[in-house]
């Protein structure tokens, strides 16, 4: 190792050690500006070309990467011939680690199988093959969050292979047999048989295949049937044992096409046996309720009678208790009076004669005056123009 805590590289200083690799060492670091505490992967460079184009390739790989499952580069900068890569800091443990304090319950395995091959259909689908997923490159934060790290080995899709002929790199225990091949053709289908190789081993506590040497185990890898889960671990549920065998088949073509095919066909295996006649009987009904005029009851039921309406209730009529007065009309008269004046006639008097009253007391009073307006004034004059 030839930093310490205590060093500083760059802008960061190195606060703990987190781990060491083939190809370097990982630091806990905080920057001297912002304060923030992050991951410092430091990758040790050598003479050789294709070493520096590799380390390279995954600096920039996985910065193109933006997942919640996958672990974030921030940043990347050359330190005294050494590769610095500023990378999300998870604060948990490997699964690897998870995996030595003893078996895992099958829910869990199923959650963390959720978010591998979530993250795994992220990068495949911008077009980055990892080529290494092994339980050593996933990471367990302690809310149970899983992080994929790691892509040193990754691959374009469409990129050149660096990987020399008859090397292999990676976890030989969950290496793929078309890298064991030494085939240059991989797809992301060889993610899908690692990831379906640990898988294995968190739902049974063995892995698919095992050896005295690293040739037996590669062998093995290339041409042996692993054995079927339920075979291992009688508590597993037999329906997975199709879909792990599946995942591990040795010709790509044979396997699943997508990392979400993969996922789905774990989770309707891992689902209990009621449910899924419940899930088909709830969607029925719901469907029924949502058309109308479907019914469980396939024969047809007769319409229902109507239902009359509530008889008034009847109220009895008593008689009041006070006698009640004899109804009388009056008989009509047999001539109707004469019409009676309305005012006496005024008295003659003798020697004066009569005299009528003066137009004034026998005349209409006249109207009060009416205020002129602006608008009436307007209205008399267009009348005057009209006359004339």
């Amino acid at each position: 190792m030839r930093y310490k805590v205590g060093d500083r590289i760059g802008d960061y200083s190195i606060t703990g050690h987190l781990g060491s690799g083939a190809s370097g060492d990982v630091f806990r670091v905080e920057h001297a500006i912002t304060n923030r505490v992050e991951a410092l992967k430091v990758l040790y460079a050598t003479a050789s070309t294709d070493r520096a184009e590799r380390i390279l390739r995954e600096a920039k790989l996985q910065a193109r990467l933006n997942h919640p499952n996958i672990v974030a580069v921030h940043n990347a900068f050359w330190w005294n011939g050494d590769l610095a890569l500023v990378m999300e800091l998870v604060d948990g443990q490997s699964l690897k680690q998870a995996m030595a304090n003893g078996p895992l319950e099958a829910a869990t395995v199923l959650h963390y199988a959720r978010q591998i091959l979530r993250g795994l259909a992220h990068a495949h689908k911008r077009g980055v093959i990892h080529r290494d997923v092994s339980p050593a490159n996933i990471l367990i934060t302690g809310k149970g969050l899983v992080k994929l790290t790691d892509f040193g080995l990754a691959k374009e899709r469409a990129g050149p292979s660096i990987t020399q002929a008859g090397v292999l790199m990676g976890s030989v225990f969950y290496t793929s047999p078309e890298q064991v091949r030494s085939s240059a053709e991989v797809d992301y289908r060889t993610d899908l048989y690692s990831c379906g190789a640990v898988l294995y081993e968190l739902y049974t506590g063995a892995k698919p295949f095992d050896g005295g040497n690293v040739f037996e185990l590669m062998l093995a890898q290339a041409e042996s049937k692993p054995v079927a889960p339920s075979t291992r671990y009688p508590a597993l549920p037999a329906r997975l044992d199709g879909v792990l065998l599946k995942a591990l088949e040795k010709e790509p073509g044979a396997r699943y096409g997508a990392a979400l095919e993969f996922l789905a066909a774990l989770e309707a295996a891992s689902a209990p046996r009621w449910k899924t006649p419940a899930y088909a009987a709830a969607g029925f009904v719901a469907v029924a309720a949502i058309m109308g005029g479907l019914t469980l009851n396939p024969q047809p039921q007769a319409e229902a009678a109507p239902v009359p309406p509530p008889p008034m209730p009847k109220v009895a009529i008593v008689d009041p208790p006070f006698p009640r007065p004899p109804l009388s009309i009056p008989a009509a008269p047999e001539a109707l009076p004469a019409a009676v004046p309305l005012l006496p006639p005024a008295p003659a008097v003798a020697g004066a004669p009569y005299q009528a009253p003066p137009p004034a007391m026998t005349a209409d009073p006249p109207l009060p005056p009416q205020r002129r307006g602006f608008l009436r004034g307007i209205v008399r004059r267009r009348n005057i123009v009209r006359k004339d």
